[in-house]
């Protein structure tokens, strides 16, 4: 709980029992709804459902289902309505979903920033080295650069 996590996800409704018309009707994709956000959909896990998230369509079933994932993994949720939108129609995207509509999400967990104390101790120690790595590479590259420019030297005085 509290950590930062990148999703991407497609959602879809349909309706469990087979007399009902309309089956598998998408209501976000949320690489087209957020083209720009090639990270993902950028959520904290454990707060409530709103704002951005809540426009895409998210639901506390699908947020469940995101927490016992991996970084890295793929999953399709299934979603009943209980955990879902419930009783009540909505509209998400301008597509309208019709209440006791089971949702299927097919979800991307691409990324999670681990906000807890030793979370960020790890990723302060990691910023610290990688800061380190690159002023290393640096000077490496900068004598690199003086040598090849001594050997040009020489070369052009021979």
């Amino acid at each position: 709980i509290g950590d930062d996590v990148y999703v991407h996800f497609l959602g879809m409704w349909y309706y469990a029992n087979d007399d009902r018309e309309e089956r598998g009707v998408i209501f976000v994709d949320t690489k087209k709804a957020a083209p720009r956000e090639e990270f993902g959909i950028k959520f904290r896990y454990g707060d409530e459902i709103e704002g951005r998230i809540k426009e895409l369509g998210a639901c506390p079933g699908l947020l469940k289902a995101i927490g016992s994932m991996r970084a890295g993994s793929e999953r399709l949720i299934e979603v009943p309505p209980t955990s879902g939108f419930g009783d009540s129609p909505s509209v998400v995207g301008g597509v309208k979903i019709p209440a006791n509509a089971t949702l299927l999400y097919d979800v991307v967990l691409l990324k999670v920033d681990d906000n807890s104390s030793q979370g960020i101790n790890r990723k302060n120690a990691r910023r610290k080295s990688d800061t380190e790595a690159m002023e290393a590479e640096k000077y490496l590259n900068r004598q690199r650069k003086l040598r090849e420019d001594r050997e040009e030297a020489r070369r052009s005085t021979s």
